[in-house]
């Protein structure tokens, strides 16, 4: 896999190439890919309003039957702080909306069967 934006090539960037013996084969780790190197590095040399254009070389024919999926999102740097006082400012939901909530995650009554739950031993619930 080759990872290319705006003409350059920053495969670097992708996640460490895993080779299996025992499968004989070779796969990426399935970890996020942080781009930010690429886009202060293009930053230099072009205008931040440019647009970026981003290829991924990706052989099929080494590949057969294999899934590829690639997402883009951003995000926002966030102090310490605000990430503390963000979860703190949420609504909070009452004992008896989350022991029903709880019932109907455990019940599997839509798809879906929890096989454990952690909580921590002094729940702050209001």
């Amino acid at each position: 896999m080759r990872l290319f934006i705006n003409s350059r090539e920053f495969t670097d960037l992708l996640p460490r190439e895993i080779f299996c013996s025992n499968l004989d084969s070779r796969h990426f780790q399935n970890t996020p890919t942080n781009l930010n190197k690429a886009v202060f590095k293009l930053s230099k040399t072009s205008r931040l309003e440019d647009p970026l254009q981003m290829k991924i070389h990706f052989d099929r024919s080494v590949n057969v039957g294999c899934t590829f999926a690639f997402a883009v999102f951003f995000s926002t740097l966030k102090t310490a702080e605000e990430l503390v006082i963000e979860p703190t400012n949420k609504a909070r939901r009452t004992i008896e909306e989350f022991r029903n909530n709880l019932e109907e995650c455990l019940s599997g009554r839509k798809g879906v069967i929890i096989e454990s739950i952690r909580f921590p031993s002094t729940p702050q619930y209001h």
